[in-house]
């Protein structure tokens, strides 16, 4: 019988060096090994996708223009420079993974998976874990937007609210003691003023009789009045003169402390309109879509991750791992590297122990510089078994 598998095709030879396989090998193989790869590679191709879409939308986040400093300009620069940095970061996360699928091993070959292969892949298993919540996050601000950017407007509100308080709170006590002053000032000015108009009163009722002596007149006694009256008039404007600096000092400095606080409130809300990065999204997707539902997300992304490292250790040897098994002895045996056992003493007794030989290397050192005679050795076995690699 003679079996000659499926041609390749592009995608399909894409998905094999995603997964880390040896195309040449592959081609050897029948078509559920060409699937299986396929299906490998698909995984680690998705997750450099995701990673890249997830890496550009919390850079867009993160460096996109805000507030009041929304532009054109700026904006089509944050989004180039989001996809950009979204690619790089995708294939940083998607020659990562292809690096932990390819290097875990096979397990037993077969679809057990023992406690010694689960510690050996404990370590893959945690940099996988990783990858996957940090894809997973920048995607659930994505997938919750609506949600997020309804408690992102709450939030605003509420610190525009308590920024304002507490900025008028730290301005109140120097309002009051500003107007306190120019109340007492003014106070002193219109005491004065009460003090000329009751003179003239007096002076006016002399006059036309209504008051005083009931006289109607202009005598002595009216003069006298007018002239208290004229006196406490020119106080009055001596009053004035020398009040006058002392109350617009103070409403200078009242309309300093008011621009001050102005724009201190301005800057409040400026800097409350660009609260609108990655960190509290993530926070507000937490509260909006609830513990369960976010963690729902994440072991989404945590199987997508962890899937291609629990394949390869319940995977069952097939032809691809026998070629690649023998491609590697291949390789080492036409290079002259071998496996040798021989016996040593070890305290009194003989053991049989394991040495790498490096038939190639041990000839050019020895045609370099020949070796010594050594005084004494240990005792061994030569004729011992040795796995001949051809």
């Amino acid at each position: 019988m003679s079996y000659s598998p499926p041609a390749p095709g592009a995608f399909t030879r894409l998905m094999w060096k995603a997964a880390g396989a040896d195309e040449s090998l592959l081609r050897q193989c029948n078509y559920n090994e060409h699937v299986k790869f396929v299906g490998l590679g698909g995984i680690v191709a998705a997750t450099g996708i995701l990673a890249s879409l997830a890496g550009g939308f919390a850079f867009w986040t993160i460096f996109r223009p805000k507030g009041d400093e929304i532009t054109t300009g700026a904006s089509v620069a944050a989004a180039i420079g989001s996809i950009v940095m979204g690619v790089l970061w995708g294939a940083i996360i998607f020659n990562l993974d292809r690096y932990i699928v390819a290097s875990t091993g096979k397990g037993d070959g077969t679809e057990a998976i023992t406690f010694r292969e689960l510690t050996n892949a404990l370590p893959r298993m945690v940099l996988g874990a990783i990858i996957g919540l940090t894809i997973s996050a920048p995607l659930e601000t994505r997938i919750f937007q609506p949600e997020i950017d309804t408690a992102l407007r709450r939030v605003r509100q509420e610190r525009i609210v308590e920024y304002r308080t507490t900025t008028e709170a730290n301005f109140t006590k120097t309002f009051g003691d500003l107007l306190e002053q120019r109340k007492t000032w003014q106070q002193e000015i219109d005491a004065q003023r009460q003090r000329a108009d009751s003179a003239q009163a007096r002076a006016t009722a002399e006059m036309d009789g209504s008051g005083g002596s009931r006289f109607r007149s202009q005598g002595p006694i009216y003069r006298a009045k007018q002239k208290i009256a004229d006196d406490e008039k020119a106080k009055l404007e001596e009053t004035r003169a020398r009040v006058k600096p002392h109350i617009d000092d103070i409403e200078r400095t009242l309309a300093t402390r008011r621009a001050e606080r102005d724009k201190e409130l301005k800057f409040n809300e400026e800097t409350i309109s660009r609260l609108d990065g990655l960190q509290i999204r993530m926070k507000l997707a937490e509260e909006v879509a609830g513990s369960g539902v976010t963690w729902m997300i994440r072991l989404l992304f945590l199987a997508i991750e962890l899937t291609p490292i629990f394949f390869k250790l319940m995977i069952i040897k097939g032809p691809y791992d026998y070629l690649e098994e023998n491609a590697k002895e291949f390789i080492k045996a036409s290079r002259g590297i071998g496996t040798k056992y021989e016996y040593v003493q070890v305290e009194g007794a003989p053991m049989m122990v394991e040495r790498t030989v490096f038939a190639e290397a041990e000839r050019e050192r020895e045609r370099v510089s020949p070796a010594k005679k050594p005084e004494t050795a240990l005792p061994r076995d030569d004729t011992g078994p040795m796995r001949a690699l051809t």
